[in-house]
């Protein structure tokens, strides 16, 4: 088997193959059906430790992997059931629609209006404090108006 590492960023440097990764890639070359398990267990007997990561890209690199298929839309899915959502629809995927707000546990009405009393209380400290600086750096800019350049 040849050691060259032919793809990935280690080929753009000229490395050669790790031992995990030519153990696997023989392990794999002599029996491709070899589940991670079974690689993993002769690995560890002699003394090689092997990941899962490392296990599925040498089976993508002998081209062991199957290729996922995606249906197109409109396409009979195996339980007969056809794909609801168009290739150009504007339905965002569900990985990207907005989280649900989480609700507190109080169950009562008077504690959310208190809650949302000292929210708006907070805001309006906040509006005070911005005023206040907002003022001072109007004093401190026409202070700085007033001196002489250099």
């Amino acid at each position: 088997m040849d050691d060259t590492n032919t793809k990935g960023q280690g080929a753009r440097r000229g490395r050669q193959l790790g031992p995990q990764m030519r153990f696997v890639l023989e392990r794999l070359a002599a029996s491709p059906d070899a589940t991670f398990q079974e690689v993993n267990d002769v690995a560890s007997l002699a003394g090689i430790a092997v990941t899962y990561p490392l296990y599925a890209r040498a089976k993508a690199r002998l081209g062991l992997t199957k290729k996922r298929e995606v249906p197109e839309p409109g396409t009979l899915l195996p339980d007969g059931e056809r794909t609801e959502v168009e290739a150009s629809s504007d339905v965002p995927p569900a990985s990207r629609t907005a989280p649900t707000p989480r609700v507190q546990a109080t169950g009562s009405k008077a504690s959310a209006l208190v809650d949302f009393e000292s929210l708006v209380a907070s805001i309006r400290e906040l509006e005070a404090d911005r005023d206040r600086m907002r003022s001072a750096i109007e004093q401190i800019a026409a202070i700085l108006e007033g001196l002489p350049k250099a």
